[in-house]
């Protein structure tokens, strides 16, 4: 008999448990304490109102070394992606060449992310057009920095979108993300805003012309029409000179391998671009992805276009910039 009562209250002590689970999940649900609906980006940061003098010394190597992207990685954490992004491998061959006459086996074997956005999306969706975008949720304290430091002109988020194709998955997304909070620029010789209503509500901004090289008129366009113009140009049309940009993204069927390095000379602190098959100089192929490392690029997500027309010879990259410093020890406070 005592071993049955025994039997009966442990029993009972389970079953009381499992109760007591399901009621605190389930109470949880009610008052939103566990969801799967979206988040608020702005209530997940405990520092969502911090000035940089109020960041948390654990987090602040992290913090100088990203331009302020970064509030709450801790050092230890920072130092291991450093010390992945020192150790990178960036070809698997001896010869970085090797079955350059096979694009595909070519990017299989080159060239693989050395840091990590842990909250990284897929900005929006699946299928072609969105873009890998490096924890979009930082950018409103971003902003909200630079409002306290910079001119109201020169303060606010922004994003380049070059090439559309009428596909406005990325652009949509970063609304649907954010709320209109970045200035969206997209630049396309064809007249792909004629069909779009809410490009206005969404602060979209279509600009009918492609981009060209500053120092390279080598290559000749996709399209036989519109107009084209530098980055440098670009900027000096629109007022934006002097101005950060937060990401780039750039999708040109090409154009990619000729103006690349216009890109480095403007204050672009995230690069997503997709690649096209590879450009007959070899030269130029080492060029631009070593030119992202030397202008302090990291990537952070390779994805190959499996579409049965890209046959593996297109791949989309995203690439963050970060401070010289991070592969160095200097904790010096830097600008956002």
């Amino acid at each position: 008999m005592p071993q049955i009562k025994q039997r009966q209250r442990s029993l009972s002590s389970r079953f009381l448990c499992i109760f007591t689970f399901f009621v605190t999940y389930f109470a949880g649900i009610q008052t939103g304490l566990i969801s799967s609906r979206q988040t608020d980006f702005a209530l997940l940061s405990p520092r969502y109102e911090a000035s940089p003098a109020e960041i948390d010394p654990s987090f602040k190597l992290a913090y100088d070394q990203s331009y302020g992207f970064f509030d709450d990685i801790t050092q230890y954490n920072w130092r291991l992606m450093q010390q992945r992004a020192r150790t990178r491998i960036d070809h698997k061959f001896p010869d970085p060449l090797k079955f350059y006459d096979e694009p595909a086996r070519w990017y299989m074997n080159v060239f693989e992310p050395d840091f990590t956005c842990a909250q990284e999306r897929r900005v929006i969706g699946p299928g072609d057009g969105p873009k890998w975008v490096c924890d979009p949720h930082r950018l409103p304290k971003i902003v909200e920095r630079r409002a306290q430091k910079m001119a109201a002109e020169k303060a606010g988020c922004l994003i380049y979108s070059v090439g559309s194709g009428g596909k406005w998955q990325f652009e949509d997304g970063m609304f649907e993300i954010l709320n209109g909070l970045c200035e969206v620029h997209v630049f396309d010789p064809g007249n792909w805003a004629k069909d779009k209503s809410d490009l206005e509500e969404k602060n979209i901004h279509f600009h009918k012309w492609g981009l060209k090289s500053s120092y390279n008129g080598t290559y000749k366009p996709v399209v036989n029409y519109g107009e084209f113009f530098s980055l440098q140009e670009t900027l000096e049309k629109l007022g934006h000179e002097g101005r950060t940009i937060d990401i780039f993204k750039i999708d040109c069927e090409y154009c990619e391998w000729f103006c690349f390095k216009d890109w480095f000379e403007v204050d672009i602190r995230m690069i997503l671009v997709e690649t096209h098959q590879l450009p007959e100089d070899m030269q130029t192929s080492l060029d631009f992805f070593y030119g992202f490392q030397n202008a302090n690029f990291y990537l952070y997500h390779k994805e190959p276009n499996i579409h049965p027309m890209a046959k593996g010879e297109g791949i989309e990259w995203a690439y963050i910039r970060l401070h010289p410093d991070f592969l160095k020890n200097d904790t010096t406070t830097r600008e956002v």
